[in-house]
């Protein structure tokens, strides 16, 4: 018994596995788990053979040169890079988020490795995005991540070029990060900034008391107890962040 692979089909699982890499090595959602390079290159050629079939090819049977070959495999590679970008525009509002949370407890002296990027990362930063892409894998958004994966075959086809991308869906998305990263801590830093304030005031009146060693513990006390009162409203937050990929990814074309 032999197996016959046609050149159409191989064709189809390279480009299609080329556009699932950068998401797979760039995303938060795999990159935080630090996943071996062997293990993330076996599931990209598994999901990749899984796709193809599913896959319309009719735009790459004309390929017969090693140059257009190299042209559609670019053209996937800017396309799975534009998808990445959205994932991790999506999820570093909670890093922008955290960070700013971070600065106003006194935490920004501290910071954390970032599985994500392997940099200097603030300590509550880190812990909300772990967060986040647990409750991610939780709420069984991989499943419709997959789903709109799929589907991007379908509005950006094997072939179709990146002529029709528009760069408005880029620049929303990235505006995205800072909103809602903003809106996540919000409450909590306004009540930070009011507790800074009454620090500096008590400080004119009573000088001889150190005022900045004696705010850090309360700011961080206080902080830590309105981030946990607040934490049942996360939900929202999350919901339009991770909803945000795929209103991203149908808004490319």
């Amino acid at each position: 018994m032999s197996l016959q692979f046609s050149s159409e089909w191989l064709l189809s699982v390279l480009l299609v596995a080329t556009r699932l890499s950068p998401l797979v090595f760039f995303s938060p959602l795999f990159s935080l788990a630090k996943v071996p390079a062997r293990i993330s290159v076996l599931l990209i050629v598994i999901t990749a053979v899984g796709i193809s079939p599913l896959v319309k090819t009719a735009a790459i049977g004309g390929i017969g040169t090693a140059l257009e070959l190299a042209v559609f495999v670019m053209e996937e590679v800017v396309i799975g890079l534009l998808m990445a970008f959205g994932v991790f525009a999506a999820f570093a509002v909670f890093s922008f988020g955290g960070r700013l949370l971070d600065m106003q407890m006194g935490f920004g002296v501290a910071a954390a490795v970032d599985p994500a990027s392997g940099a200097q990362s603030p300590l509550l930063g880190t812990a909300i995005l772990s967060t986040a892409v647990l409750v991610f894998f939780l709420a069984d958004y991989h499943h419709a991540f997959l789903k709109a994966f799929i589907y991007s075959f379908s509005s950006i086809p094997l072939g179709g070029g990146i002529a029709g991308i528009g760069g408005n869906a880029v620049i929303s998305q990235f505006g995205l990060m800072f909103t809602l990263g903003v809106v996540l801590v919000l409450p909590v830093v306004v009540v930070l900034l009011f507790l800074d304030i009454c620090m500096a005031l008590a400080a004119r009146s009573m000088p001889q008391i150190n005022m900045f060693m004696l705010s850090i513990p309360i700011k961080v006390l206080v902080g830590l107890i309105l981030l946990a009162m607040l934490a049942a409203t996360f939900g929202n937050i999350f919901t339009q962040a991770f909803e945000s990929i795929f209103s991203y990814w149908g808004a490319l074309t």
